[in-house]
């Protein structure tokens, strides 16, 4: 049998006063943890619901589908640089996708008159510059605001060689001359303003003007061996005069009411119906101002020989240009610009005329009596 011995009073009270005090404390302890508990809950909690709103925005971002990224293109192609007619451009997606379109060109143009020497250009390559040429500045636009471009073509419009050409033959000239007459002072004449009397010569190499070596008189002339062309010119003033100059026959015709073609012929229809000796019948009664930039007994000769001394004065085969003018210019730098256009020869044979170059000039003595050279 086992007893159990009991503890001394005071013992036992000692140990109950220890659990109280024991107990107390872990009260207290207790208090402290349950309000260290409740604030960490409520941190807790804040926390959760600001986590769970932030939460759900990752998830939608999360769940929503990435958008598809917008394609991008490059510059068309090709540029507009010298298109000249509609046109297809394309480009090229960054996806890919290929894009087409068609530019409408649309065109004007704008054409000028000019010469080779200007541009300094042979147009046609014959080895010269003084072809007459138009300049054609042709403007292209394209649609979808692309903007324009220009292309300039040359067009001959007429093919100049210096020199003349009658039928199929061309002859070349080198040289000019103007011989000054001074006034015409015959008795028809009188009572009009002043008429001058300018002789122009054109001529190739082989003629010259100076002292002739076969002739002892020491005067200058014209003399050698060529091709030459000559005009015998009426203005009214002392000094050369530049312009269009008419043909007379034109005037002689519109006069008395004719159509000839030739000179020569218009002399025969003329003494055969008045007195050609008369000297009242000058200039066929043209009046002083129809005598104006006018030209008349023009000629030519081909391969003239003046070896002997003589003067070149007038030539072989005469012709007219009724349906043409004689122009006459100078530029600044005194270089003149003669041409003939549609002139006629005895033979009907069509003759032009082409010079570039520097005039000489001589002023003679005293005036002549050369325009007329009738036949009968």
């Amino acid at each position: 049998m086992v007893f159990d011995v009991l503890e001394p009073p005071h013992l036992f009270v000692g140990k109950k006063k220890q659990f109280f005090i024991n107990f107390s404390l872990n009260i207290t302890t207790m208090n402290q943890s349950m309000k260290l508990f409740y604030c960490l809950f409520l941190i807790l909690f804040v926390l959760s619901c600001s986590t769970d709103d932030g939460g759900t925005e990752m998830d939608n971002t999360n769940t929503t589908p990435e958008p598809t990224p917008q394609e991008t293109f490059g510059n068309w192609s090709p540029d507009f640089t010298n298109q000249t007619s509609d046109f297809t451009q394309t480009r090229t997606g960054s996806q890919g996708t290929q894009q087409t379109r068609t530019i409408n060109v649309t065109s004007s143009s704008n054409t000028t008159t000019s010469t080779e020497e200007s541009i300094n250009q042979d147009i046609n390559d014959d080895g010269d510059l003084f072809e007459d040429i138009e300049v054609i500045l042709t403007t292209y636009t394209g649609s979808e605001n692309l903007g324009s471009h220009q292309i300039t073509t040359y067009n001959v419009t007429e093919d100049n060689d210096m020199g003349m050409t009658i039928g199929n033959n061309f002859y070349s000239f080198s040289e000019g001359y103007v011989f000054d007459y001074g006034e015409y002072d015959e008795y028809d004449y009188q009572n009009c303003d002043p008429i001058y009397n300018f002789d122009l010569y054109l001529f190739s190499e082989g003629i010259q003007y100076g002292d002739d070596p076969s002739n002892t008189s020491g005067d200058n002339e014209l003399y050698g061996s060529g091709d030459y062309i000559y005009f015998e010119l009426w203005m009214d003033q002392n000094s050369f005069k530049l312009g269009d100059y008419n043909d007379l026959l034109n005037n002689y015709n519109q006069r008395y009411n004719q159509s000839f073609t030739l000179i020569d012929d218009f002399d025969d229809w003329y003494c055969d119906n008045y007195d050609c000796d008369s000297q009242d019948d000058d200039f066929y009664q043209i009046p002083c101002n129809e005598l104006i930039l006018g030209s008349s007994y023009n000629s030519y000769d081909i391969n003239v020989s003046t070896n002997n001394g003589d003067y070149i004065e007038g030539g072989e085969n005469g012709f007219n240009f009724t349906e043409g003018n004689l122009s006459v210019n100078k530029d600044s730098n005194n270089i003149y610009t003669i041409k003939l256009t549609n002139g006629v020869n005895e033979n009907l044979l069509p003759i032009k005329l082409y010079y570039r170059g520097y005039i000489g000039y001589h002023n003679t003595d005293s005036s002549k009596y050369s325009y007329k050279k009738l036949k009968k």
